[in-house]
């Protein structure tokens, strides 16, 4: 939806639950990835990713990194090792025997073909007969609206540190033989429908993967990715290729110090990258974790690379790499969709490997050894981290700051089935909901203020096990070590309870049945999920198959109890010496002297230089400067293949939904969403109005929400809680949820006084069908009886949000830069930084030093926000749930049931109706106006944190109150994105990426820099982003029907269009459409103005950004990002994060 939507603190259950701690809610409210626990999203686990279109990232706590060019990845949390010979017949009886025959080929010989009945699909494993490549498609038995995928991978294993593998996955995007753009990738980005446009580095493999729901779109893009990896432009020898390692890698430039003598400076994409990567605490802890558990094989280097060793990397070691690694016979590639979908892809595919011969070393020069248990006694290190004195109260301020972390190998050889699925449950167990023993234990402690490791990591060849805090004082690092020791000692002699064990196990079942990708295409997420097992060699399915392997878990747990966990602790944790015990202590200092080594460094680089080799590097920087200004030529842009708007549906898309006022003579609004099929499973969400709640609790908000899902009930501890949801459930959450309104009658998006907006809190869960009871009552224990006098609970809750909250603003720095200025311009904005930005940080603290000091009184202010939350009209309560028919008509009775008996009763009188908020103004705007006018006045602002990189905002009013803002703004702010902002702000000056937003509630238009070197380099780079619109609309956009103008649309419409929508996707998203009364026309009206967009609403945008008004920016940096700002004449206000 176009409208303004910030929800701020919006899942109370931090992402732990009775699903997985794994699961945290993107801190970025512009992540592309999903936030769903669900199928896929339990399945696989999200690791860290560094978006290359948008910026976006997501950190979730998992050990190993991926590298990504687009929006998101996935990697494994657990994979199950069935394995027969290799690939040769069925596995486990799962022959494909029912006629479900897969299609020929005969440049390919078929390895094995298996029906797969946890995803009602045909796997069927392809060899190449000239190269030995192999392939697996993955076909449905029945029609389905999922996304078509595709994707390919190389075991890529990197000897060092410079970054070699994840350079490379940047720069096969930039030009190849067919298509010799410099950036297809670019060209792609924004002309497809496609769903998934990505690639990604892993520490032991290289995936590009792509998705689309379009068949023709799909074969454009498997066509431009086949092409880039096996003949890219950038491993070619002379000028011609070796500007790409200069542009994605590192290059040296010079530039004038302030005392306007010339210097050497690194730069390039992927070097900014990793310095902001380095800028991370949490980030670091892995990585050099991971360096010192793993010295004997690839995985002691970082994949990614380290920017003190990126610069080391030359351009033969480059070619070389690609040579080794990116032949066919070391490829893996992978096709969901039909089975017309998998005979294009066997073609497209044998069109190119066609063009090789089989390399007899290609596989087993990549093969990785596995690292054996080396360490006759476990290996303690520490180093130090970055903070800043903006940070605290100064130098001083660095105690209460250490990270410690204990880390084991597990698997020195491989794990079998029972054993992986066992280590998954026990992962669980320990870690999985915050009453979990380990979680519970570290977190009630006081010793730190959030826990790290999380528990076990996989995906790769080994598995490991991690668990530690962070926000440890120093006199306490040896104790954290010392408890989780003790807690583990504990599991192993009296094990787990037969509730816990049944909870943990229900909660990954049903992730694994649910069949629910969230937002990502599932094929993706299959594709990946493959190569978990597949990688290394054993059945791709292994990574996909888990009935059996349950069956067999709950056999061995019926007779022998615990005990499979107790000797699993015994034998791979407390018996087990090689291990990492690794401390991060903080430096006030280390940033400084970092910087001062890189320039020193440089110094000596240049003292050594000839004047020729000097005025080499000059020449270099000139040749690589006039490749980026020189434009493709129609010729080259025309290689590239792309779709027509006869190819683009010029309906809007609209979801089922029914609407019944008082149903059930409950008062209540029931709405349902009727779906094809739920695989069985109910979503309810019931709903509740909180405007009446005073405005001065709205930081209080968030923590009442976890202690009503955290904290038990009057009746149930935390534990007995967790455990019943757990056993009866696929997952119960509480959230809140803010979202703006359009003013009734309204047919078109005008800007609106941004004063109509809709308060609201969620109880979140689904079941299967037979287990409707048991969730309803769930939400009514949590409704009605929740145990708020939980001291503890809320010192805990506190310290661990402040936590999040303070490490993700230096990584995720461009998110806060959004929110803080979007908080200039609307009482909507400026709640999501007072409940979610840097504002929320003091606030938190605040509420941290009453629990401690004052609990009575905060007790008090939470006791009576229930009691005014629970006295609201039902007039003011919604259920949404949906399901299929089959599930919508089983669980009725539950429903009634839940309406008319378990929802608090109505007071005597009965309260006033509640406002139609799109008349009237929201009871909160009042206030929040004059808390704007204090603290959020428009200017320009500096968040100073410990950070190599910087994130530079700003924006400003494009439309005034009452004028329409046009759907041609979506195609507009996506061209931006992909074309001028891309170009300068990331290609040409180094910045990891680059996004614009429109608000059409508002009329707020914002550009926002993603891990950025510069600072008022990218300012003035904004400050150009109206010309070259006004130069595009002139020239290459004259055309209305031309193809830059028609690729632009269609980029537009497939990021409105997004990827096919799961169950639970479709009923939330049909219930914020009815909730903001956004019509199907206003709909309708916007997509006919996205598709009607010409050359003429571009010059008008153009001369809008201009002239627009009320400019203000905000940017996230460092010490030294501000003086540079202070020398551009900027005079900024310094926020403090806390």
């Amino acid at each position: 939806s176009p409208l303004e939507t910030d929800v701020g603190d919006n899942d109370s259950d931090s992402g732990r639950g009775s699903t997985s701690k794994h699961f945290r809610p993107p801190k970025n409210p512009l992540d592309q990835l999903s936030n769903d626990n669900s199928i896929l999203s339990t399945m696989l686990r999200f690791s860290s990713g560094y978006g290359h279109v948008d910026g976006s990232s997501r950190s979730d706590n998992v050990k190993k990194t991926v590298f990504l060019i687009g929006a998101g990845a996935i990697a494994l949390s657990f994979f199950l090792s069935i394995t027969n010979d290799r690939f040769g017949g069925g596995i486990m009886g799962r022959t494909n025997n029912n006629n479900r025959k897969p299609p020929n080929h005969s440049s390919y010989r078929i390895l094995s073909s298996d029906y797969l009945q946890e995803y009602n699909s045909v796997l069927t494993i392809y060899q190449h007969a000239k190269t030995l490549a192999e392939m697996v498609t993955l076909i449905p038995t029945e029609p389905t609206q999922d996304d078509k995928a595709f994707g390919i991978s190389f075991r890529t294993v990197p000897t060092d540190s410079t970054g070699v593998a994840h350079i490379m996955e940047h720069s096969v995007l930039c030009g190849s033989n067919k298509f010799p753009t410099k950036d297809p990738f670019l060209h792609l980005m924004k002309g497809s429908l496609n769903t998934f446009l990505n690639a990604m580095t892993y520490p032991d493999r290289t995936v590009y993967p792509v998705a689309s729901r379009n068949a023709k779109d799909l074969k454009n893009l498997m066509d431009v990715y086949l092409d880039a990896v096996f003949f890219p432009r950038a491993v070619k020898e002379g000028e011609d290729g070796e500007w790409v390692l200069m542009q994605e890698g590192w290059r040296y430039e010079v530039e004038e110090d302030d005392g306007g003598e010339q210097e050497l400076v690194y730069k390039g994409v992927v070097y900014s990258e990793m310095k902001g990567v380095y800028s991370d605490p949490d980030s670091l802890l892995d990585r050099f974790s991971q360096h010192l558990l793993y010295p004997d094989n690839t995985y002691q280097h970082d994949s990614g690379g380290d920017p003190e060793f990126i610069p080391s990397l030359t351009h033969e070691q480059f070619v070389n790499f690609h040579r080794t690694f990116y032949h066919p016979t070391n490829s893996q590639s992978f096709l969901y969709g039909n089975k017309d979908d998998a005979e294009d892809a066997l073609s497209m595919l044998d069109g190119y490997l066609s063009q090789f011969n089989e390399d007899v070393n290609a596989r087993k020069q990549s093969e990785i050894p596995r690292q054996q248990w080396t360490f006759k006694e476990p290996l303690v290190s520490s180093m130090p981290y970055a903070v800043s004195d903006f940070e605290g109260d100064g130098a001083s301020d660095t105690d209460g700051k250490h990270f410690i972390c204990v880390t084991w190998l597990l698997d020195p050889e491989p794990m079998d089935v029972l054993t992986e699925l066992t280590w998954s449950l026990f992962d669980h167990l320990l870690f999985g909901t915050e009453t979990s023993v380990l979680q519970k234990a570290l977190m009630e402690s006081g010793l730190g203020t959030d826990v790290v490791g999380d528990g076990m990591a996989s995906g790769l060849l080994q598995t490991t096990f991690a668990a530690g805090m962070k926000g440890v004082k120093e006199e306490n690092v040896a104790n954290v070590i010392n408890l989780v020791l003790d807690v583990l000692a504990m599991v192993a002699k009296d094990g787990f309870s037969e509730n816990d064990i049944k909870s943990s196990l229900n909660t990954i079942e049903f992730q694994l049945r649910e069949t629910d990708s969230g937002r990502d295409p599932k094929g993706i997420g299959l594709f990946l999920a493959t190569l978990s097992a597949w990688n290394y060699d054993r059945h791709p399915m292994d990574g996909l198959v888990f009935e059996d392997a349950i069956a067999e878990l709950k056999n061995i747990i019926s007779q022998s109890g615990s005990a499979i966990f107790q000797d699993l602790v015994q034998e791979f944790l407390l018996g087990n010496t090689h291990r990492v015990v690794l401390e991060l202590f903080p430096s006030s200092t280390i940033e400084a002297d970092q910087i001062k080594a890189e320039k020193d460094r440089l110094a000596w680089i240049k003292s050594s230089l000839s004047p020729k080799e000097f005025k080499d590097i000059l020449k270099d920087a000139e040749y690589l400067q006039e490749i980026q200004n020189t434009d493709d030529t129609p010729e080259v842009i025309a290689t590239i293949p792309m779709l027509t708007l006869a190819d683009v549906d010029r309906k809007a898309t609209e979801y089922p939904i029914e609407v019944v006022d008082n149903a059930f003579q409950s008062g209540v609004t029931l709405i349902t969403h009727e779906v094809e099929s739920s695989s069985g499973i109910a979503y309810a969400d019931f709903g509740w109005d909180i405007s009446n709640i005073a405005y001065d609790d709205i930081p209080l908000i968030f923590l009442l929400g976890q202690l009503m899902k955290e904290a038990g009930t009057t009746k149930l501890t935390d534990v007995e809680l967790r455990q019943l949801i757990g056993m009866n459930t696929g997952g119960v959450f509480v959230s809140t949820e803010f979202l703006g309104v359009w003013p009734e009658g309204a047919d078109d998006h005008i800007v609106t006084s941004g004063n109509n907006f809709r308060t609201m809190m969620f109880i979140k869960g689904k079941c299967t069908s037979d287990k409707s009871m048991e969730l309803f009552d769930i939400m009514r224990q949590i409704l009605l009886e929740s145990n708020l006098d939980s001291k503890d609970k809320v010192i805990t809750f506190l310290k661990e949000n402040l936590s999040d909250l303070e490490s993700s603003v230096p990584s995720s720095g461009h998110s806060y830069a959004a929110r803080r200025i979007r908080s200039h311009y609307s009482p909507l904005g400026f709640v999501g930084e007072k409940t979610s930005g840097v504002m929320s940080i003091s606030s938190k603290k605040v509420l941290l030093k009453q629990a401690n000091e004052d609990w009575p009184s905060l007790l008090e202010r939470l006791v009576r926000m229930r009691q005014i939350m629970l006295s609201g009209g039902r007039d003011g309560m919604i259920l949404n749930l949906s399901g299929d028919n089959r599930v919508l008509t089983t669980i009725q009775d539950s429903v009634m049931n839940f309406l008319q008996n378990q929802l608090p009763a109505v007071s005597d009188p009965p309260p006033p109706p509640l406002p139609d908020f799109s008349v009237v103004d929201h009871p909160w705007v009042a206030p929040i106006r004059a808390e704007m006018e204090q603290y959020a006045p428009i200017g320009d602002e500096g968040i100073v944190v410990s950070t190599q990189v910087s994130y530079i905002g700003e924006g400003g009013l494009m439309y005034d109150y009452g004028e329409k803002v046009p759907g041609s703004t979506e195609v507009i702010t996506k061209y931006l994105k992909t074309g001028y902002l891309w170009e300068t702000v990331r290609v040409k000056n180094g910045a990891y990426g680059a996004f614009a937003a429109m608000s059409t509630t508002i009329g707020l238009f914002l550009m926002v820099s993603y891990r950025d070197p510069n600072f008022l380099k990218t300012l003035e780079a904004y400050g150009g982003a109206a010309d070259s619109l006004f130069e595009d609309a002139s020239t290459s956009l004259a055309d209305n029907n031309g193809p830059a103008l028609t690729k632009a649309i269609i980029g537009a419409i497939g990021d409105m269009d997004g990827s096919a929508i799961s169950t639970r996707g479709l009923g939330w998203a049909s219930l914020e459409r009815w909730l903001s009364g956004q019509s199907a026309a206003m709909r309708q009206n916007f997509r006919d103005e996205v598709l009607a967009t010409t050359a003429e609403d571009f010059t008008e945008f153009a001369s809008r950004l201009n002239n627009w008004k009320y400019i203000s920016t905000a940017s996230i940096t460092s010490q030294s990002g501000l003086e540079e700002a202070a020398t551009g004449g900027m005079n900024l206000n310094v926020v403090s994060v806390g």
